[in-house]
């Protein structure tokens, strides 16, 4: 208890350090809602809803902050979903992130993808080829999901079986845009044919999954992997216009790795700005991408 109390205080005597050093660099503002400062000024953006990413923050914010100072080079260590490098860039800045988790990256490729010459006729044939290729009674065992603990039971045996499908669908695509738009489509949409959910800063678990948890929460029937796949392709296709608006010539730079060790190759006053929202710690909070985050490592083996 001792050690711990030491430690306890030891973090806190840092923080205040921390606050200290940077006390006369910081301000209130009163027009930071939780709707500019959180994900949800995302929901109804093009390409950025897409991907579900609750522990992200509004391209409005990235913007207001931005568009005060004279930036020509940006960086966020911790890009997530890649909104901030994305924003940067359509204000005129060469700029980057950085993304340990490859769901991020990929749902910021996606966007990328679809903003600069993927081509729509196409993109719709090939999307409606992946979902009738679902409706086949074949599948291929070795495309099913090897499970780690965490997503264990999350899905129906006929939403593993289809799956297992769409993977294989998607790796004999051989353009790399559209097969990049196809995955994230994809990835997308686990969690909603899952017997998991977000709830606050927990993953919680449908008991219908057979896993011991608490009865009290529950979600509505379970989409198909069809019926969810084509609800999100369809709104991929209704934004790509507006992301060939917003985000043709962007050319942010993505970098697949941590950030502990991916700052530390970069020359001294590489960047003009910085906008971020660091990590919490693991042992406290689930992040709701965590889980699907190995998936698309898996959905993406061979892309």
């Amino acid at each position: 208890m001792t050690s711990t109390m030491n430690q306890v205080d030891a973090l806190q005597r840092a923080r205040n350090a921390l606050y200290d050093r940077f006390a006369s660099r910081i301000s209130v503002k009163e027009s930071l809602s939780r709707n500019l400062v959180s994900y949800q000024g995302n929901k109804e953006s093009p390409g950025l809803r897409w991907m579900k990413y609750k522990e992200g923050f509004s391209a409005d914010l990235v913007q207001s902050l931005l568009s005060q100072h004279q930036a020509k080079t940006f960086l966020d260590p911790f890009s997530g979903t890649g909104t901030a490098p994305l924003t940067a860039s359509c204000m005129g800045m060469d700029s980057a992130g950085i993304e340990i988790m490859p769901v991020g990256n990929l749902s910021a490729w996606a966007i990328v993808a679809a903003a600069n010459g993927l081509n729509y006729t196409n993109f719709h044939h090939t999307s409606q080829e992946l979902i009738a290729s679902l409706a086949s009674k074949e599948f291929e065992t070795d495309q099913l999901f090897q499970h780690i603990p965490i997503t264990e039971r999350a899905f129906l045996e006929q939403s593993e079986q289809d799956l297992a499908k769409a993977r294989k669908f998607v790796d004999d695509v051989c353009d790399p845009s559209l097969k990049t738009l196809l995955t994230l489509a994809c990835v997308s949409v686990l969690e909603e044919v899952s017997y998991t959910g977000k709830d606050g800063q927990f993953l919680r678990w449908d008991p219908r999954s057979g896993r011991k948890v608490s009865k009290r929460w529950q979600k509505a029937e379970l989409p198909t992997l069809a019926q969810a796949l084509q609800r999100r392709l369809g709104e991929i296709m209704n934004d790509m216009p507006a992301l060939q608006r917003k985000y043709r010539n962007a050319a942010p730079a993505f970098v697949d790795g941590s950030s502990l060790t991916e700052l530390r190759k970069l020359p001294d006053e590489s960047f003009d700005a910085v906008v971020t929202s660091p990590p919490m710690p693991i042992g406290m909070t689930i992040p709701e991408p965590m889980p699907w985050s190995w998936s698309t490592s898996a959905m993406m083996r061979t892309a």
